[in-house]
C-alpha cells in the first residue's frame, strides 16, 4: 500500500472522511499529472494510482460525500485525463451514490455523450452504466 493511500484510509477511519475524500482526489489528480511524462513500464505508477482510487472509494464509503459533486467528479475524472491513464469504474461507486447519485451520473454521462457523440470514453462510460443497470448483457 502506498503511504498516501494509507494516510487517506487513516483519515477516513478517524472520522475525517471529508478530508480523506479531498486528499484522495488531489492525490489521484497528481498521479494523473505525471503519467504523460513518466515511464511506467514496471507498472509502479499504475499500482499506486489503483491503490489511491481504492482509497478514494473507501473514503467515500466511510463518509458519504455530496452525491452530485461525486457524480460530477467521476464524470470529470473518467472523461478527462484520469480516463486516459487509470481504470476507474464508476459503477464501483454504486453503494456511495445510490439510486439518486447513479441517476445524476447517468444524466451527466448522457450530456457528455451528446457533446461528443464519437468519444470512446463517453461511449464506454454509458455502456458501463447501462450494463450496471441491466440494460445490456454482460
Amino acid at each position: 500500500m502506498t503511504r498516501a493511500a494509507e494516510a487517506i484510509r487513516g483519515l477516513a477511519t478517524a472520522d475525517r472522511g471529508v478530508a480523506a475524500v479531498a486528499a484522495a482526489r488531489e492525490a489521484i489528480h497528481r498521479v494523473v499529472g505525471v503519467y504523460e511524462s513518466a515511464d511506467d513500464s514496471d507498472g509502479c505508477i499504475a499500482d499506486a494510482a489503483a491503490e489511491l482510487e481504492r482509497a478514494h472509494l473507501d473514503a467515500c464509503l466511510a463518509a458519504p460525500p455530496d452525491l452530485d459533486a461525486t457524480a460530477q467528479w467521476l464524470i470529470d475524472h473518467c472523461l478527462g485525463d484520469g480516463g486516459k491513464y487509470l481504470e476507474t469504474e464508476p459503477t464501483d461507486y454504486h453503494d456511495v451514490l445510490g439510486v439518486k447519485g447513479l441517476a445524476t451520473l447517468r444524466a451527466l454521462g448522457e450530456e457528455a455523450l451528446a457533446r461528443n457523440p464519437s468519444g470512446w470514453a463517453e461511449k464506454y462510460l454509458m455502456e458501463s452504466l447501462a450494463r450496471a443497470a441491466g440494460d445490456l448483457e454482460n
